[in-house]
């Protein structure tokens, strides 16, 4: 809901290269359904053009989970994470 797919620099109030969107598959199957996906998309939204989404397909890379203190941040902070989610 808060992502903006033409923008190249970010997503919500984050920005830099930690924070670029991406659509991540592992298999062929996954990236052909990611790819018609977006197809759909740009039917249903016309005016769009696939050269500026900025939302990228690409193989998976090796994945590392966060931290535990990472998870679940709104839970565990909901102060700081309202503050953050009202004042973007």
């Amino acid at each position: 809901r808060n992502l903006v797919p033409f923008d190249s620099f970010g997503q919500f109030c984050d920005k830099g290269s930690s924070y670029l969107p991406a659509i991540f598959y592992a298999t062929e199957e996954e990236r052909v359904e990611a790819e018609g996906v977006l197809n759909d998309i740009l039917v249903m939204y016309p005016t769009w053009d696939a050269s500026s989404i900025a939302v990228p397909i690409l193989e998976r890379p090796k994945f590392w989970k966060a931290e535990e203190y990472h998870q679940n941040y709104y839970i565990k902070n909901p102060g700081d994470y309202g503050y953050y989610k009202n004042a973007c």
